[in-house]
């Protein structure tokens, strides 16, 4: 195989003799080799080879996105996490895991923590799963010298779970009705153009696919930053007032009261679309 595109030393894009697109991935595979150059096949540590070829767009998106050392360290979290609990994660873990990492990074270093009222019902539910959400904070705070709130951790273990999940577990009709009837709203209610094929879209997709779990099963999520939440607001008053819409929509068909931290979730994926747009 050759490279056909490099993103950094570790990490390249090449084509297997199907002339399918291959993410792979080896300490030092491309260092000092430029595109059309021949990959050394004992230097490959991980390949990636889509089923789905949305996920395999979304993961090319995602690396010209966020700092690749993010991506290789959830790589480490997700092969960590199918040797401890000895099993295999679906594939769009490569996608959802790394981009919660780097947004989290982000939030923290603007200074926007995420309470997360269940963990001690994850730690309790997910005993196995924790020590891999454990796992991760260590892994970031060695390799990137940042201390991540213990409440990251669950929310890891959150999407390890729901890679672990086939449809039989999880109540995939409901969840997809849900998500269904907000992009619903989001279009045509709030007249919100917005690319379906983009980072932005996959990111807050996933945000609702959690959303419609805590829904079903009447969860809630806590912030517990006030003065963010009003900061935000008068900022991006739109993107509040489209958040309250849903709301609104959730609470009168669902009987779940939408908390406002979780209305906050909502108009910060909601300015992200808008500023994508």
């Amino acid at each position: 195989m050759k490279i056909y595109k490099k993103f950094n030393n570790n990490v390249v894009q090449t084509y297997d003799d199907d002339l399918q697109e291959v993410i792979v991935i080896g300490s030092g595979i491309a260092y000092n080799k430029p595109p059309g150059s021949w990959i050394d096949d004992r230097r490959i540590e991980k390949k990636f080879v889509f089923q789905d070829t949305y996920q395999q767009e979304m993961i090319s998106k995602l690396l010209k996105e966020i700092p690749i050392e993010q991506f290789e360290i959830s790589e480490k979290i997700i092969s960590f996490a199918e040797e401890y609990l000895k099993t295999s994660l679906n594939e769009s873990i490569h996608v959802t895991l790394a981009d919660h990492i780097s947004f989290a990074l982000t939030r923290l270093k603007n200074g926007f923590s995420i309470h997360n009222p269940l963990l001690w019902d994850i730690n309790n539910m997910y005993e196995k799963e924790y020590v891999v959400g454990l796992y991760a904070l260590d892994l970031i705070q060695k390799q990137l010298h940042i201390t991540m709130p213990e409440d990251e951790a669950g929310f890891i273990v959150m999407h390890i779970v729901n890679a672990q999940l086939n449809q039989q577990n999880l109540a995939i009709s409901k969840i997809m009705e849900i998500t269904g009837q907000i992009i619903k709203i989001v279009k045509y209610q709030l007249n919100l153009k917005i690319q379906e094929d983009s980072l932005i879209y996959n990111r807050f997709l996933t945000h609702l696919k959690f959303f419609a779990q805590r829904i079903i099963k009447n969860e809630h999520v806590s912030f517990g930053d006030e003065e963010i939440m009003k900061s935000f607001i008068q900022n991006y008053p739109d993107s509040h007032k489209g958040a309250s819409t849903i709301a609104r929509f959730v609470e009168d068909n669902y009987d779940y009261q939408v908390s406002d931290e979780e209305k906050l979730y909502l108009a910060v994926h909601l300015q992200r679309l808008i500023r994508g747009a």
